[in-house]
Order: C-alpha cells, then sequence, then structure tokens
C-alpha cells in the first residue's frame, strides 16, 4: 500500500496488480491519463479502478482539502483508455460508481 499523489507515484520495482479506489475524482481530468499511464507501468498483470460514476459533489472533508471530487467521470472516459467498465447503479446518484479493469501483457 502507497499514500501519497498518484501523480508523482515512483514504485521501486513492479507488482501484480494496482488498485485505486476512490481517488480519480480527486484529481484534475488532465491528470488522469498520466496517473493511469504509471499505475499501468508499476503493474505486471492488472490495474483496478473506482469512482463515482458521474456528478457527485464532494468538498473537503475532515479538514482535508483532497478529499474534494474536482472531476466526474463516465464509462466513456475509461473505454477509451483500454479499461473494461462495469458502472452500478445511476449515473450522477450518489452511491453509484465505475469499475474499470485493465488486464496487461
Amino acid at each position: 500500500m502507497f499514500q501519497g499523489d498518484v501523480r508523482t507515484f515512483e514504485p521501486q520495482r513492479q507488482y501484480d496488480a494496482a488498485f485505486w479506489w476512490h481517488g480519480p475524482e480527486h484529481v484534475p481530468e488532465r491528470d488522469l491519463r498520466p496517473a493511469l499511464e504509471r499505475l499501468e507501468k508499476a503493474a505486471r498483470k492488472l490495474v483496478v479502478v473506482g469512482c463515482p460514476w458521474g456528478k457527485y459533489k464532494q468538498g473537503k472533508l475532515h479538514d482535508n482539502p483532497h478529499e474534494q471530487h474536482v472531476s466526474h467521470f463516465d464509462f466513456g472516459t475509461f473505454e477509451q483508455l483500454g479499461y473494461e467498465v462495469e458502472c452500478l447503479g445511476v449515473k450522477d446518484v450518489p452511491g453509484s460508481n465505475i469499475t474499470a479493469v485493465k488486464r496487461l501483457g
């Protein structure tokens, strides 16, 4: 497990899988592709990503400004990046989620 900013993630070795759960909504949309590319380089077999499906407003929580949702994604965003996608719930309704999986090599 790593704690930090995925946009500057520099692992010292490869892992079988990378799991980024409810993080994409916390980075600007322009940073999604480079962040996923970092995770894909760190994983040998699989990258799993989860985030809210559509707009789900959230400000800072517990005095942590990084908890704010700054991006909102739809399944097509991840499909265009080569991920298999499943959505649960209804778009733009809190509690609805995207799960995106990319199988590598």
